[in-house]
């Protein structure tokens, strides 16, 4: 029973510090990468278009 008490322990300390560890290495990394401007491509509409083709569908003759 003793030991399984020291187990739960140490146990709860790992996990508190391994959070404490954590929290203060995501305080540093906060740092800002260095703003990339975006690639200069050239203005192209990617979005599909169609065009109607009044002739289809026809309705078959024997209808």
């Amino acid at each position: 029973m003793l030991r399984s008490r020291f187990s739960s322990a140490f146990l709860a300390l790992g996990f508190l510090c391994g959070g404490l560890l954590t929290s203060l290495y995501g305080q540093t990394a906060e740092e800002k990468a260095p703003e990339i401007p975006p690639p200069n491509y050239p203005k192209v509409d990617p979005t599909p278009w169609y065009e109607v083709d009044p002739a289809w569908p026809q309705k078959p003759a024997e209808f």
